[in-house]
């Protein structure tokens, strides 16, 4: 009779939602085997006694509740030319938040179970402050007999190219290169052809199509070119077969930059 008893008593504080709350959104639900992993059955003089135990509880809130739902600030990280001009933002800052008030959320958890009936436990968070990065966009020495003459430079860390003139570096534009799986290649390579435009088949982020038309085509390698990918709006993220996309703008300005035979320095 006394493990019928214990036993009816917890199947009862197994079933009722017990959820983690943030103003109406519920960020976190107990599961019935969390909950049968915080109770104790202690038996004495034949009778058996069930709790919850209170620090179990509290390495629960600190340890898996507090995994769930505290989330990293996201630094506001851009990269900026050598004179601090931004060319290309990373990611703009959030902050983050960091539960907090754990240990009386632990009292009013095991208070919870032990009453058995659904209910909403509130979650308090500070602020996690974001941190603001600068990274300075690197440029690469003049290929061999670009000294005098325009080249361009594409720094795939940074996910840009470069319109250079000799040292002197011009406009910088936002790009999105090869993805880790197909990779654009690194090195010095020469402009060999520019068709104005032509069907190009290639693929996107693991989607592959011919697309008819595409503008503003600069070939430097057989399998690579620069080109206008009218169809994307979200450059700076590697997603090609290795050709390195750009907005239709932003190609035109390249290809009326570049010549055949120019160089095209690729890099990290």
């Amino acid at each position: 009779n006394a493990a019928r008893t214990a036993q009816q008593w917890i199947n009862t504080r197994l079933t009722p939602a017990y959820t983690f709350t943030q103003g109406d959104t519920v960020l976190y639900t107990l599961t019935p085997a969390t909950i049968a992993g915080l109770t104790d059955i202690s038996a004495q003089d034949s009778q058996l006694t069930v709790a919850f135990n209170k620090d179990r509880a509290t390495a629960f809130v600190n340890d898996t509740l507090a995994t769930a739902v505290n989330t990293p600030p996201v630094p506001n990280a851009t990269i900026v030319d050598p004179a601090g001009t931004v060319l290309r933002t990373v990611s703009s800052g959030t902050n983050g938040r960091t539960l907090t008030k754990t240990d009386a959320l632990s009292t009013a958890l095991t208070t919870a179970l032990k009453n058995g009936k659904p209910t909403k436990l509130a979650l308090t968070f500070t602020d996690a402050p974001f941190d603001t990065t600068q990274t300075v966009q690197e440029y690469a020495a003049p290929p061999a007999g670009s000294e005098h003459a325009r080249w361009a430079d594409v720094n795939l860390t940074g996910q840009t190219v470069t319109l250079m003139n000799g040292a002197t570096p011009g406009q910088t534009f936002v790009l999105s290169s090869g993805a880790t799986a197909t990779p654009t290649p690194t090195g010095v390579f020469a402009v060999t052809s520019m068709p104005a435009s032509r069907d190009v088949a290639t693929c996107d982020a693991g989607d592959c199509h011919t697309f008819p038309g595409v503008r503003w085509v600069i070939w430097f390698d057989n399998h690579a070119a620069f080109l206008a990918a009218s169809w994307r709006t979200d450059f700076g993220t590697p997603v090609t077969d290795g050709s390195l996309f750009l907005s239709t703008a932003d190609a035109e300005a390249l290809y009326k930059w570049l010549s055949v035979g120019n160089a095209v320095n690729i890099h990290n």
